[in-house]
């Protein structure tokens, strides 16, 4: 995830389906060619050109990051507020993780991509196989009408 403003780009860094707390912060700055960051809070280089290609951002080393889709990120769940939920996806594939509060076990499910729309298994929470989530461009609405937030 990252954010763009006057004065460069932030990007922010955690675990795989990590919880909202667990962040690591790199400051970097956009030129005509790609972005440079300082990965320096991670033992890395100060100003490490990444460039755009319209499907991602490659370096110099040959790692890439692939774009994401605009569902991808942190949610809140109206019927679990003190939880949460992280939506990642890699081509058609999707992964949601969350917990119902601070206390419960973490969950994985699986969702299948289409467009703003995810397919999820709610099977292994007690829930239906294939439910339908609509991003709305602010967050993912479900048939019951229930309504995740985009957070982050």
């Amino acid at each position: 995830n990252g954010e763009i403003d006057g004065n460069g780009v932030l990007i922010d860094f955690r675990p795989k389906g990590g919880p909202p707390n667990l962040l690591g912060k790199f400051n970097g700055e956009i030129d005509g060619n790609g972005v440079l960051i300082d990965f320096r809070p991670k033992g890395g280089p100060p100003n490490l050109l990444g460039k755009f290609d319209g499907e991602g951002v490659t370096f110099p080393d040959g790692n890439r990051w692939p774009k994401t889709a605009a569902i991808v990120g942190e949610y809140s769940d109206p019927n679990h507020p003190d939880g949460f939920r992280v939506v990642t996806a890699l081509k058609d594939q999707a992964l949601i993780v969350g917990a119902d509060g601070p206390k419960d076990a973490q969950w994985k499910l699986a969702g299948k991509m289409s467009g703003d729309n995810v397919l999820i298994d709610f099977s292994p929470k007690g829930g239906p196989k294939d439910l339908l989530g609509k991003f709305d461009g602010s967050g993912i609405v479900f048939p019951d009408g229930n309504r995740w937030p985009k957070v982050n």
